[in-house]
């Protein structure tokens, strides 16, 4: 593998119009790795179908609050009811209300859906170099070189270790918007229905 970057490298070094392209490529196949939506890595992975948003992995999250209410601090019930067939749609709904109520709370959650993306990205990447080593095999009719082994093990260990936190860290992600979503609720101003009926009647004499 050494062997076949060093005259890359040098290659690259005379040629820094290569060097672009090589950087303006890669640019590009990370924003390609980015679009594609993260239920198809779910669909790659056992037990081969979407379980986001862990409604399951929500309810224990849920229980185990109630179980602790004055050491989660929160006030459960206004939680919104989650159960194990949760739809994405709500879910969705929730990325909305807590963009508008909370900013700040959208942003937080913003780092761990990212990192989702993140590990998403370092599962096809580990994919693309496996197709990569296996091609480079089968073109190679005088016996498989070296660095094809290199790049499909390398690969193999990247699209495996990603791909088996893949599930972890979604299931982070929603308990974690869950979390300030209740947390958005219990810090919004709630205004009386007293208040409500005279803003009404002031509305109406004007």
């Amino acid at each position: 593998l050494w062997a076949r970057l060093v005259p890359a490298a040098v290659q690259v070094g005379h040629e820094p119009a290569l060097a672009l392209l090589v950087l303006f490529g890669s640019y590009l196949a990370g924003i390609l790795l980015r679009t594609i939506p993260l239920k198809i890595v779910e669909h790659c992975l056992p037990p081969f179908r979407v379980l986001f948003p862990h409604g399951d992995k929500l309810c224990t999250f849920l229980e185990q609050l109630q179980k602790h209410p004055k050491e989660s601090c929160v006030d459960l019930q206004d939680a919104p009811p989650v159960d194990k067939s949760l739809p994405t749609e709500v879910f969705n709904h929730w990325k909305n209300a807590l963009c508008i109520c909370s900013p700040e709370g959208y942003r937080s959650y913003q780092g761990f859906e990212s990192r989702s993306r993140m590990f998403a990205g370092m599962f096809w990447s580990g994919l693309a170099g496996i197709i990569a080593a296996v091609v480079i095999a089968i073109r190679c009719k005088a016996g498989i070189p070296s660095y094809a082994w290199a790049i499909f093990t390398i690969s193999i260990c990247i699209a495996v270790l990603f791909g088996a936190q893949f599930r972890r860290v979604r299931a982070q992600e929603a308990i974690v918007l869950l979390s300030l979503f209740m947390w958005a609720r219990t810090d919004r101003p709630k205004v009386s229905k007293t208040a409500v009926v005279a803003n009404e009647a002031d509305a109406m004499e004007r």
